[in-house]
């Protein structure tokens, strides 16, 4: 190989360690951007709730937090800027994000005893979002353009993440043995959430085993279609995916399975017994 051309392949290899920021500190920019999505879910419920569940304050610097004075308009477009910031670091490491369908579901599953409302209408967007799907977010009414004292806040908001990004480049980058976090928001648990989004999206259920089957390698699709009813499609998933203890709670799996009824069997192998004799 020409000198020259060693040298030319030396430069790019040494621009894209420029551009590119380590795979970690992308990995951190999705864990924290799934704090701030989450969070701001969390407001959405208490202003059209009036419902009160937080798993995600780590990194609430909301001036208003524990007395939120936003109306729901302005969570909701906090919802909408959060999940497309969610689409945005994903893009690099999606292959990493399977974790946050099950943190999501076991989040999702603490709305368990809410009426169906505003919260809900994104958990579709949601998960497609971390899948990697084309998504539809919810229409929001006409605000409007922006006061002054709206748009300063949006460069704050804007300057300090730069900042945070940049310290999280430089941290990752004189320590590549330093691993990203993952915070879980366990409110509820995987099936509960499963159940609830079948109230919302039944198919949507479908193609989300259906996806686990091909990432897991297991039979959870063949398994609902034994079971098509709803509770048996959420029985099968849980009973055919098995994740990491990290990942799920144990007592998350083995609930998920419904038992059979001991007494039903009993008089089934009675019967059995009955016609062998006549």
């Amino acid at each position: 190989m020409p000198w020259f051309n060693r040298q030319d392949d030396a430069h790019r290899e040494r621009q894209r360690q420029v551009l590119e920021p380590p795979k970690q500190a992308n990995l951190q920019w999705v864990d924290d951007t799934w704090e701030r999505l989450l969070n701001t879910m969390e407001r959405l419920e208490q202003v059209t709730e009036d419902f009160t569940n937080i798993s995600a304050s780590r990194l609430d610097n909301h001036p208003d937090k524990g007395n939120i004075q936003e109306d729901e308009l302005d969570v909701r477009t906090e919802v909408h800027l959060q999940i497309m910031a969610l689409q945005r670091v994903l893009y690099p490491v999606r292959d990493e994000a399977e974790w946050m369908v099950e943190d999501f579901l076991a989040w999702f599953g603490g709305r368990e005893k809410q009426p169906v409302g505003p919260p809900d209408e994104y958990a579709v967007p949601i998960l497609q979002c971390i899948a990697g799907e084309t998504f539809t977010l919810p229409r929001l009414p006409d605000a409007g353009p922006l006061s002054q004292r709206e748009m300063m806040q949006a460069l704050e908001a804007l300057g300090g993440g730069l900042h945070k990004g940049d310290e999280d480049i430089q941290r990752f980058s004189e320590n590549p043995d330093l691993e990203a976090t993952k915070h879980r928001h366990h409110r509820g648990t995987v099936r509960r959430g499963l159940e609830r989004l079948s109230r919302i999206d039944h198919s949507w259920v479908i193609r989300f085993i259906d996806r686990s089957e091909r990432q897991r390698g297991r039979a959870a699709k063949a398994r609902a279609a034994d079971a098509p009813d709803r509770q048996g499609v959420i029985a099968a998933y849980a009973a055919a995916t098995r994740p990491p203890d990290d990942t799920m709670p144990q007592d998350d799996i083995t609930s998920a399975v419904e038992q059979p009824d001991q007494s039903a069997l009993n008089n089934e192998e009675e019967g059995k017994q009955a016609t062998e004799r006549s």
